[in-house]
């Protein structure tokens, strides 16, 4: 029973096929009618209206945000924009820096070598914290061919490196068992970058589009780092690594073709390459 509108105008077909063809980026604000005035033939569950961007003028715009928790954590991001005439230039970067995470534990084992003897029982009491690093940096190019026809370029590329501590002191509390500690530390480190082409062109009648696409994406370093160590002097180490390589092209066609019907036509194709690699070593 609900009504989508955009701009105050009803979708005319499916409007979850519709609204597949509007960008995040053209969306102003979205609108929620639950009692709508009788200017509106709504349904009974009220209306959606999706208000769109006015197209930009020539100029330059931007935004910052900075945000902190008391985990010690900062993130930051920052995006400028400037339209001359047919083209239309974006930067958008984005940071990360700071704990994430904090954990402590408590737990109590007990152990029985054959059914019905005697227990071994220990208590282990421990924690650790996660961060994270990231950059993300994104740059791309607009030009209109005609009111209705834009082609694009992305050029985006980042990294990151999430490091997690941990601690934790095993207490025997039963002679045969014999108390030690343990530190760990383990990490993902990410390096990526791609690349992406896309044509989006709207049709003649509202609601209908052509859309095309392709980009190429891959990280050159993903990995996973960890290492335990044991007052006792055990210690164990492994190491997981990968390299992604990932190629889409795709391709969508929407015609409204009725009040309520619209024709949606497409194809997707894409390959990906992910090889994985291990590294263990220990001493006992």
């Amino acid at each position: 029973g609900v009504t989508f509108m955009v701009d105050e105008r009803p979708i005319q077909g499916d409007p979850i096929a519709y609204l597949r063809t509007v960008r995040a980026s053209d969306t102003g604000r979205i609108e929620i009618m639950t009692n709508p005035s009788a200017q509106y033939a709504a349904g009974t569950g009220g209306i959606i209206n999706i208000v769109l961007r006015k197209k930009q003028e020539d100029g330059l715009s931007g935004s910052a945000n900075v945000e902190t928790s008391t985990r010690g954590n900062i993130q930051g991001s920052t995006t400028i924009k400037k339209r001359d005439g047919k083209l239309t230039y974006e930067l958008e970067a984005q940071g990360t820096a700071g704990r994430t995470d904090r954990w402590t534990f408590r737990k109590l084992r007990s152990v029985q070598q054959v059914e019905g003897g005697v227990s071994t029982i220990n208590r282990e009491i421990g924690g650790g914290h996660t961060s994270q690093y990231n950059g993300f940096v994104k740059g791309k190019l607009s030009y209109d061919l005609d009111p209705r026809t834009v082609v694009a370029g992305e050029l985006l590329g980042g990294a990151g490196y999430h490091p997690t501590r941990g601690h934790a002191d095993f207490i025997g509390l039963t002679p045969d068992f014999q108390s030690f500690s343990e530190r760990s530390r383990s990490g993902f480190d990410l390096a990526w970058g791609g690349l992406q082409l896309t044509l989006d062109r709207k049709g003649k009648k509202e609601g209908g589009s052509l859309k095309a696409g392709a980009a190429i994406f891959g990280n050159p370093l993903a990995r996973q780092p960890l290492v335990s160590e044991s007052s006792d002097g055990g210690r164990f180490s492994s190491t997981r690594s990968r390299t992604t390589f990932f190629l889409r092209a795709n391709v969508e066609w929407v015609h409204p073709i009725g009040k309520d019907q619209i024709l949606s036509l497409g194809a997707d194709i894409g390959r990906v390459r992910n090889p994985f690699d291990y590294d263990f070593a220990s001493n006992d």
